[in-house]
């Protein structure tokens, strides 16, 4: 269950096909956990992505809690959602004005996020 570096648009049309109240009983199929995943690793909410995905929230979690390689598929995604924010952090702090305050902040975040020695400052 591997999520790419690279996503491309999730398929989110598996939200359509569940009505709202069934979540608690539509199982969390192979395909369901992958859309999941993808929205997740996106940085979708795992409230979001789970109802996208067609399941409760509850559902989501439990079948981390029960299944080792979805857990780490799970971390492994939002691994990937942290990595697109610190690089957008970046792009800020690189681009943006050096008397912002904004671009400031951006470089404090990018540094305390790569480089240990400024996580507690």
């Amino acid at each position: 269950m591997a999520i790419e570096q690279k996503l491309e648009k999730p398929d989110v049309t598996l939200a359509h096909s569940v009505p709202a109240h069934a979540h608690a009983r539509v199982p969390f199929t192979p395909r369901r956990k992958q859309l999941f995943l993808e929205l997740l690793a996106a940085g979708v909410s795992v409230e979001a992505s789970a109802k996208a995905a067609g399941i409760g929230r509850r559902s989501a979690y439990d079948a981390r809690a029960k299944d080792s390689e979805f857990a780490e598929a799970w971390g492994n995604a939002l691994d990937i959602s942290v990595d697109m924010y610190v690089e957008r952090l970046r792009e800020i702090a690189l681009t943006g004005p050096a008397d912002s305050l904004t671009t400031v902040r951006a470089g404090e975040l990018c540094l305390r996020a790569r480089v240990p020695a400024f996580r507690g400052r």
